[in-house]
Parts: structure tokens; C-alpha cells; sequence
């Protein structure tokens, strides 16, 4: 198993370095279900922000992407059930996709709620809406 940091994933995506990017597309096609690419939790909040905050991508895009590397056999995902639930929530809800992730993952932790500050994440799935 090989793992990938977010600038590999991105070079992937973007194909927007002529040097860097047919490199990142080698090395994704020597991956197999019996070699997989490893994907943390961080490489992918970092995926998501950068495509939606720094190359505004539309967050329609971004989750059909998340969603086809939950079904890529040569792809394993780190806590893939959090991420799951947290994709879906982020499907269709107003906050970041790192907020549904935190929340889902210290639900799985055994957390009972997630307090937070952010108002977008207030009403989502696992938080508690903290005032000062």
C-alpha cells in the first residue's frame, strides 16, 4: 500500500501542472485493490477545501468525486463509514464537509455532541451551537 498527500490528489484532479501532474496520473494507475491508495481523513478535508475555497469548484463536483473514490477498489479510505455519513450530510447541507467529518467522527468516538462556534454547522447533524 502507497498513500497519497493532498497535492497528489489534487495534481490528479486538476491536471493543472504539465510536469506534476502526468507524474501523479502514473503513479495512481500503478495502484490495485491488492496495492490500494491509502486516503486520510486530512488529505481529504484538505482535497475538499482547496477544490471549494481556493479553486472554487462547485460543491456538486467535489462530491461526485468524493463519491467515486469511495467506490474505487484500489482506493482505501481512512474511517470510509465516517466519511460516508459526513459526504452525505454535506450532499446537502449548508456547512464544510470537515465539519460534518468532525462531527460524525466524534460520534463514532462516542461523543454526544460537537459543540461549535459556526453557525453553518449549528443545525447539522452532531452539533450543539455554543454562545458567548
Amino acid at each position: 500500500m502507497i498513500a497519497f498527500d493532498t497535492n497528489i490528489l489534487l495534481r490528479i484532479f486538476l491536471s493543472d501542472d504539465e510536469r506534476q501532474s502526468p507524474v501523479a496520473h502514473a503513479l495512481a494507475l500503478r495502484a490495485s485493490p491488492e496495492e490500494p491508495v491509502f486516503l486520510s481523513v486530512v488529505v481529504l478535508v484538505e482535497f475538499v477545501w482547496t477544490l471549494i475555497r481556493q479553486k472554487k469548484v462547485p460543491r456538486e463536483t467535489v462530491v461526485a468525486e468524493l463519491e467515486t473514490l469511495l467506490l474505487r477498489p484500489d482506493v482505501l479510505i481512512e474511517s470510509v463509514d465516517a466519511v460516508e455519513v459526513a459526504l452525505g450530510h454535506f450532499r446537502s447541507g449548508k456547512a464544510d464537509f470537515s465539519d460534518y467529518l468532525i462531527a460524525e467522527l466524534g460520534r463514532t468516538a462516542g461523543a454526544t455532541t460537537t459543540y461549535t462556534f459556526d453557525t453553518d454547522a449549528r443545525d447539522a447533524p452532531g452539533f450543539t451551537l455554543l454562545t458567548a
